[in-house]
């Protein structure tokens, strides 16, 4: 009778940690999908914005013969495919990252220097929204700088989309920390 009560509890206790295991796998396979479904929309949000530019400035060239205007408009689309680009190649990259075929190459980042570069790329739309950019302070991260710089521009390209026309964004960097 013992060895029947310690049988049937080993092959219990066997059965709860193979069925904790397989939960604990299923739990993983859902987070991970649930990460791609946000991935998805928030990329296909991401391209909406920049193809409605490219589609109004296509439609401004159409319509305008002024040689200016022409070169600003040009340079306006060029500006947003290559955004999308970015944006795809992010996607891209974070694939690679999950499939095992590409690791993380972790350098130390002067963030002050590629925040500054950054505005200096988008000084065009911030004088049309009439916003200026204050930097304050500086930060050395240990990241992937391709990452680091794909994060740094959405958080910077929301800030100029969505902040109230004629204010000031401002950017805070201390020891590892980067607030926008």
């Amino acid at each position: 009778l013992g060895i029947g009560v310690a049988m049937l509890l080993l092959g219990t206790l066997i059965a709860f940690l193979l069925a904790k295991l397989s939960y604990t796998r299923l739990k993983a396979a859902y987070a991970l999908e649930d990460y791609r479904k946000t991935l998805t929309n928030t990329m296909a949000h991401d391209l909406k914005s920049p193809l409605m530019s490219i589609s109004g400035y296509a439609e401004n060239l159409r319509d305008n013969l002024n040689t200016e205007k022409q070169t600003y408009y040009s340079q306006a689309i060029l500006n947003n495919v290559q955004y999308m680009n970015s944006i795809i190649e992010s996607v891209l990259y974070l694939s690679k990252m999950e499939e095992g075929k590409l690791s993380l190459k972790k350098e130390t980042i002067n963030t002050k220097e590629l925040l500054e570069k950054l505005v200096t790329e988008r000084t065009e739309r911030l004088q049309e929204r009439e916003l200026k950019v204050e930097m304050t302070g500086d930060a050395q991260l240990k990241a992937d700088a391709i990452l680091l710089e794909q994060l740094l521009c959405n958080l910077l390209d929301n800030a100029v989309k969505y902040a109230s026309k004629n204010t000031t964004i401002c950017v805070m960097m201390k020891d590892k920390e980067i607030s926008i």
